[in-house]
């Protein structure tokens, strides 16, 4: 039970977000994890494993898919998100990574590349 509950105050910690049908949607003080949440909108279940997923959390946004894995994709994504979530946190200066290397469950893992990401404002 312990594990259970370390995890849900991990999941409660963070802000989560999902990339749907190229948006991006966010959940903040929540206990779910990614694959309730996405179950909870109404999507397959065979469907959650293709979604480019993450988390933001200690100035870090964390972007993978699968089982915390990246591929070209998913940098990709990153780079086209990234500047999004920034601004949703307010925080230019957040570092942004592609996959985690799995840990225990409840503490914070490890990011696995380093992504740099160009966040200049456009000047209207």
């Amino acid at each position: 039970m312990e594990n259970n509950n370390s995890e849900q105050k991990f999941h409660v910690s963070r802000i989560a977000f999902m990339i749907i049908n190229n948006e991006i949607i966010y959940l903040e003080n929540s206990k779910m994890s990614h694959i309730e949440w996405y179950k909870s909108l109404g999507y397959k279940e065979e469907d959650f494993n293709n979604i480019v997923r993450g988390y933001t959390k200690d100035n870090k946004i964390i972007f993978y898919k699968g089982d915390f894995l990246y591929d070209d994709e998913t940098i990709n994504t990153a780079i086209t998100f990234a500047p999004i979530i920034k601004e949703y946190i307010n925080n230019e200066n957040a570092e942004v990574y592609a996959g985690v290397i799995k840990g225990k469950i409840g503490e914070q893992w490890e990011p696995c590349l380093k992504i740099e990401v160009n966040t200049k404002k456009v000047k209207r």
